[in-house]
Parts: structure tokens; C-alpha cells; sequence
């Protein structure tokens, strides 16, 4: 799935008071024309889907994946809402984010009451015409193709629906605000603790204060009891990471993985906030070159260390093809088509070359490079001895060999992220001599 992304809480006035929107701030709103969906394959729905909404009804957009814990503890409820409403002009629509062959492997034991769409639009951030940053999402729009509710299944109940089809639903004139210091239980499995808009500190949104830039580190007084878990939410422009170390910080700023990460210096241990929000670049909408940049001055400023990438000769694993390999891949025992891993044993069904180098990666705590030159998809077991939590590299080489792959250690150059101590020049020339944004 995805990475687990951010959400947006919205709060409307009136009637909609408790309504809660999962898209980004800049995403169609309540009032808006509901934009078009490009849906190229309907399960369950007759051949008119094909066309656009319903005319002259209600629809419910679901926007849910199969794997994600929320959406499906969510079907019931929503089964229960289209059976109430199934003889009256109001349309389900699911809209999911899986494969066709997932969604009918998974309808035989879950039936869904509505009408299941898939396709392009069903992605998630910027390709999103709905701007989605988390599922599950509901979006109802009235008999006048207008947005009337952003919210989760939670907030979507019999009552909210008649009100729509009886007209009485109705956007406020700019008066919605946003909120960020509330979850929606039902996205819990995204977010354990506050809901965020990505490099926006809570309560700024409702003061309507909407950053266009912004550096913010913020420590967590000693006296606090600190937050159980980390809450974690960006797009390409912004990123709010709250209770986290430096260290994962860092990570999650660059992108990279922890075996790619060199650590020159010692780093603080303390929990911290970060909120980190740059302008957006239309031409590059996914280039992160200024997200990082901001990020690594506000590292310098704050922590006296410069975080930069860099080419370097590194010790690695190779995974590679040899003339056995397309026998020896077999199909899995696995039955759940995802992936599967426990202390000496991994499995994954259905899964690219370059999937099982990352699945090695976090086995093997080295970096693993996908030199097999295979582009098909492929199921495997593998097995292997592991006595304590040091990483069994051997015996994962060795496992790996029964695939028909060799994984072999070599020092090759490699682009990783080096943390090391400042230097004691300027800030800025610090960091620019490093890299150029």
C-alpha cells in the first residue's frame, strides 16, 4: 500500500460540525463541483456508470483498499446505509484502489452494496483529482453534482443523507476552517495519535495562518509526558513528523532507507517536532530537492550538523539472476498475496525482482541492488536459521540461492546520505557548497 500517508481534519459549521476530511488542504471543498473521476472497469454497476454521476441523485463516493483495516471494519456500516436508502434516488460508489482480481477475490467472502469503480483516478496526493491523502475517504455529493460532505464512513450516517436529498445540506460561504489536533478513529491505522496537515503546526489553519514556507523544530519539554507514538505526514512540498529522534527524522525527510544512511557523528537522542512547508514547484510537482533543503539548514541551525547526499564506495548485497533462476522460482504457499515475514522466514505472492531486493534490504540491514534484469512478477519462500535479532546474512544468501538468485556481497558505488558535524562557516554556505537546490 502505500506509503502510509497524512490526513486533513475538516470542520464545518452548522449542520456539518462534525464532518472530517482526508484530502489535502488545497483539494476540492464542500460547495465545489464535484470533479470527474476516470474509472476504466465497474464491478457490479450497470453499463451507465461509464458515464458520470448518476443525474439527479445522491452519490456516496468510498474511496477504500482491501488491505487497509479501517475500510473494510467500515463496509457494514455503509451496506446498512445503501440497504436503508436503496429505494430512494441515492447511489454508492466504491471506488478502490486495488487490483480487479484482489476486489473479486475479496467481494466471494465481503459483499459490498454499491457499485465498484477502478482506474487512473484512484490514486492518492497529487494524481488524485480529490487530492486523497489517506483512506479510508468519503465524499457525498448532492443531486446538483456539487460536493455536499468530506468526511470517513464515521461521519456519514442516515440522518446527514436525507438532509442532502431533502436540500438542506448546504456549503457554508468560507466559513469552513480546518483543525489539526484531532484523529478520526476510523484512520487510527494511519495515524496513532493527532491528525496533521503536512508542515502545518496545529491550530495554524484555524487562525488561518497557511504557510507557504516554513522551517519549525520544536523540542519536547522534559516535564511533558511525551506522545506513545510518532505521527508522521508529507506531500512533496511539506512534512510534519512529530515525537520522532533526529535520526528517523532524517529519514523520512530524504526518503531513504536506514541501510543507506551514514552516521558520521553522534546524534541527539531527544523526541522532536518538525514542521517543514516550501512553495510548491508546478514544473516539478514531485522533485523533494527543496523539501530536503530546508529540511538539512533547519538540521544546521538547530543541531550544529550537515545531512547531505553523497556517492560514496559502500559494502552491499547484489541480487542476481543465474541460469537456474527461472525454474527455481516457484509459486508461494502464501495465500493472503502479500507479504508475509516472521523471525527466519519471509514469502511474498505476485511481487517484482526489485520488491524482493527491498524485502532483503530490511532482512539483511545492508544495502541490496536488483541486478537480475527480470521484469516479471514472481511468488517465493524463503527460509532460514535465526538465533537472535543480528542479521543472518549467510543463511539468508543461502536461502536465497534455493530461488535460483544469487545474493552477492561487493563494494560499489552507491548514493547515500552522509550526517556528519558542521563545519564552522555560515550556515547557509555550509550546506549550499554541499549540494545545490
Amino acid at each position: 500500500m502505500m506509503r502510509k500517508k497524512a490526513l486533513v481534519l475538516l470542520l464545518l459549521v452548522g449542520s456539518l460540525l462534525k464532518a472530517k476530511g482526508l484530502s489535502l488542504p488545497d483539494g476540492p471543498e464542500v460547495g465545489q463541483v464535484a470533479p470527474p473521476l476516470k474509472l476504466s472497469t465497474w464491478l457490479q454497476a450497470p453499463p451507465e456508470a461509464a458515464q458520470g454521476w448518476p443525474t439527479g441523485k445522491v452519490v456516496v463516493l468510498e474511496f477504500w483498499g482491501i488491505h487497509c483495516g479501517p475500510c473494510v471494519a467500515a463496509i457494514p456500516h455503509l451496506n446498512e446505509l445503501a440497504d436503508q436508502f436503496k429505494n430512494k434516488p441515492v447511489q454508492f460508489i466504491a471506488i478502490a484502489v486495488d487490483e480487479v482480481i484482489e476486489i473479486q477475490r475479496f467481494l466471494k467472502k465481503t459483499p459490498i452494496h454499491a457499485w465498484i469503480g477502478l482506474g487512473p483516478s484512484t490514486e492518492y496526493l497529487e494524481n488524485s483529482p480529490y487530492r486523497i491523502l489517506a483512506v479510508p475517504h468519503t465524499v457525498m455529493i448532492d443531486t446538483h453534482g456539487q460536493i455536499a460532505l468530506i468526511t470517513d464512513p464515521d461521519g456519514l450516517d442516515a440522518e446527514t443523507i436525507q438532509e442532502c436529498l431533502d436540500g438542506k445540506l448546504r456549503a457554508p460561504n468560507d466559513e469552513q476552517i480546518f483543525a489539526t489536533d484531532k484523529t478520526p478513529s476510523a484512520i487510527k491505522f494511519f495515524h496513532s495519535d493527532g491528525g496533521t496537515i503536512p508542515g502545518v503546526i496545529p491550530g495554524q489553519y484555524r487562525m488561518g495562518i497557511k504557510p507557504l514556507f516554513q522551517v519549525m523544530i520544536l523540542s519536547q519539554p522534559t516535564n511533558s509526558t511525551p506522545r506513545s507514538e510518532p505521527v508522521e505526514s508529507w506531500n512533496p512540498h511539506a512534512m510534519t513528523l512529530q515525537n520522532v529522534s533526529l535520526n528517523k527524522a532524517i529519514e523520512r525527510a530524504f526518503d531513504a532507507k536506514q541501510t543507506r544512511i551514514v552516521t558520521e557523528t553522534e546524534l541527539p537522542v531527544e523526541k522532536h517536532d518538525f514542521y517543514i512547508s516550501v512553495p510548491p514547484d508546478i514544473s516539478r510537482p514531485k522533485n523533494r530537492d527543496a523539501l530536503e533543503g530546508a529540511f538539512a539548514q533547519g538540521v544546521a541551525a538547530t543541531f550544529g550538523l550537515t545531512v547531505r547526499r553523497e556517492r560514496r564506495e559502500v559494502d552491499l548485497l547484489v541480487l542476481k539472476a543465474n541460469a537456474t533462476t527461472l525454474g527455481s522460482l516457484s509459486q508461494s504457499t502464501n495465500p493472503r498475496g502479500e507479504y508475509q515475514v516472521e523471525p527466519g522466514e519471509a514469502s511474498a505472492t505476485d511481487k517484482p525482482m526489485a520488491a524482493l531486493a527491498g524485502l532483503l534490504e530490511s532482512i539483511t540491514r545492508k544495502p541490496v541492488l536488483d541486478e537480475t534484469g527480470l521484469t516479471n512478477r514472481y511468488s517465493y519462500d524463503i527460509k532460514w536459521e535465526q538465533k537472535d535479532a543480528r542479521p543472518n546474512v549467510a543463511g539468508v544468501t543461502e536461502a536465497v540461492k534455493k530461488l535460483g538468485l544469487d545474493l552477492v556481497q561487493v563494494k560499489k558505488s552507491l548514493e547515500v546520505i552522509v550526517i556528519s558535524k558542521m563545519r564552522k562557516t555560515s550556515i547557509g554556505s555550509e550546506y549550499n557548497n554541499e549540494r545545490t537546490f
